[in-house]
């Protein structure tokens, strides 16, 4: 029989260090992504004159609130502060259509 013999330096701390540096590495490689792919508008959307956005947040329900929810969900999945970049997005939201609507009434 062979005795098996551990490789030099891959420790228990070594593989937790590696890890930490990965996800560290991910994370700043998707914020990156993502930043690009939303530059001028979010990926995969068409741009909408502002009485147009404010039509279609007028005409959201909870369903499409969920959706957006969960698609935001999505982008943030994995950092450790998720859930608080989906509330800032969230409000940041809610904000600019806020200032939209007193924009286009006034």
């Amino acid at each position: 029989m062979t005795e098996k013999v551990a490789a030099p330096g891959l420790s228990g701390p070594y593989f937790d260090s590696l890890v930490k540096e990965l996800v560290e590495w991910w994370l700043t490689t998707k914020e990156f992504l993502i930043e690009a792919l939303t530059q001028d508008y979010p990926f995969g959307s068409v741009k909408l004159t502002p009485e147009q956005q404010l039509e279609n947040f007028l005409r959201m329900d909870q369903t499409a609130m969920e959706a957006m929810s969960a698609k935001l969900s999505l982008r943030y999945q994995g950092y450790p502060d998720a859930d608080a970049r989906v509330q800032k997005d969230l409000a940041d939201f809610f904000t600019h259509m806020q200032s939209l609507s007193g924009k286009l009434v006034a």
